[in-house]
């Protein structure tokens, strides 16, 4: 861990917790390093009125205001959809995001990139129709996918759970283990009343997305912070001998036990059973990969070698669940949509006609690439191995 990233760590502790920030030698602050190191983790909001309080940063000043003003703008508009869906009979559960944010000391300053909520399955189609006519650009959803993506230019990307994840997800990663069973309860944002998860079930949400990101080799500061202030101001109503019983179960108690530890060590909090090596050695993992990962290919290949290594399944059915249940159908990986080849670099795809073309390149692209990366092996296999052992001292595989 850079000295750098430890400042920040601390920066971003106070700035969450609105406590006051102490350092003897403010000389040493390299704070375009600081602000830089916070952005990869998506926190430079959060840090940066702690920052300026201290360094001469004003040349960002304007950034931070005019992030901080979009996004109270963007949530603004957003409740509101999540009202008129709401007021059309629709229950519907705003996920993380702006309702962890109000965790936060200052709210508006804990920005993510999007907004989840949660509805019934049989309520899709209803859903799809008022965000229609609202102005949002609705994005094709693969039959296995768990949840519909819609943007629209004010609200940004609106993620529309119809499960809160995927069957592999479900299946591999938490065993089928965890449980939603409580009523959802009212809270108020931005003077709105929604809808949010219950209080254990929100815990076991915010949990199983932090793991989620850590597995696939990006986990944020972010989702470290949004966990253990969440601990912390329920602490005296969540059932922590259900939940401590179920991490253990899990495999993961091991890495909950590690963010505490964050927690202790650098943000000042007090927990009564933490571990501030295996701490530091998810730190070290977090700088090097930023908030959601930095390589998609490899991270898609550690999740793979993560789940072969969990042994929640047999082989046999690991591969049929990849092939069959993977939010990706068999057709659309070898014949994605029209966006996703633009995504991936096929910018003449944006004509029709030429669509067929993109496809051909991306399958001569894909068989390319792995013959490439047999060549390469050596080095992949380093960077697996090594990603290998950090989940294997969190005791999370064999």
């Amino acid at each position: 861990m850079t000295q750098s990233f430890e400042i920040m760590l601390r920066m971003f502790g106070c700035g969450a917790l609105g406590t006051e920030y102490r350092c003897e030698k403010n000389n040493d602050i390299d704070a375009d390093a600081v602000i830089s190191l916070a952005n990869s983790q998506g926190v430079w909001t959060v840090i940066y009125p702690v920052l300026s309080k201290i360094c001469d940063v004003s040349s960002y000043r304007f950034r931070f205001l005019e992030s901080v003003a979009n996004y109270v703008r963007r949530n603004e508009f957003t409740l509101n959809i999540i009202k008129k869906i709401s007021d059309a009979g629709i229950d519907v559960c705003l996920l993380k995001g702006a309702s962890s944010s109000m965790l936060y000391k200052n709210p508006d300053y804990r920005i993510s990139g999007d907004t989840d909520v949660l509805i019934n399955p049989s309520d899709e189609k209803k859903v799809k129709d008022i965000l229609l006519t609202c102005g949002y650009t609705l994005y094709k959803r693969t039959k296995n996918d768990h949840h519909l993506k819609a943007k629209h230019p004010v609200g940004g990307l609106l993620e529309v759970h119809l499960n809160l994840y995927s069957y592999v997800t479900e299946k591999i990663l938490f065993n089928g283990k965890i449980e939603y069973n409580e009523e959802y309860i009212e809270t108020e944002i931005y003077q709105k009343k929604v809808k949010v998860l219950g209080i254990n079930d929100n815990l076991n949400y915010l949990t199983a997305h932090y793991i989620k990101h850590f597995i696939t080799g990006g986990a944020s500061i972010r989702q470290m912070m949004d966990l253990l202030l969440y601990m912390k101001k329920y602490e005296d109503k969540i059932d922590f001998e259900k939940y401590d019983s179920l991490m253990r179960e899990l495999r993961y108690d091991k890495l909950i036990k590690a963010v505490k530890g964050v927690g202790v060590e650098y943000f000042g909090m007090e927990f009564e059973d933490y571990d501030i090596e295996s701490g530091k050695m998810i730190l070290d993992d977090c700088e090097e990969t930023g908030l959601f990962g930095k390589d998609a290919e490899f991270h898609s290949n550690i999740y793979s070698d993560f789940c072969e290594n969990r042994k929640v399944v047999s082989d046999v059915k690991l591969k049929f669940i990849n092939w069959f249940k993977y939010e990706q159908t068999i057709f659309d990986r070898i014949f994605p949509p029209k966006r996703i080849l633009i995504k991936r670099g096929y910018k003449y795809a944006n004509n029709t006609f030429l669509v067929p073309f993109a496809w051909i390149h991306n399958i001569c692209d894909y068989c390319f690439s792995k013959k490439k990366s047999k060549q390469t092996d050596g080095l992949e296999n380093e960077k697996i191995k090594k990603r290998k052992e950090l989940v294997r001292k969190l005791n999370m595989i064999e």
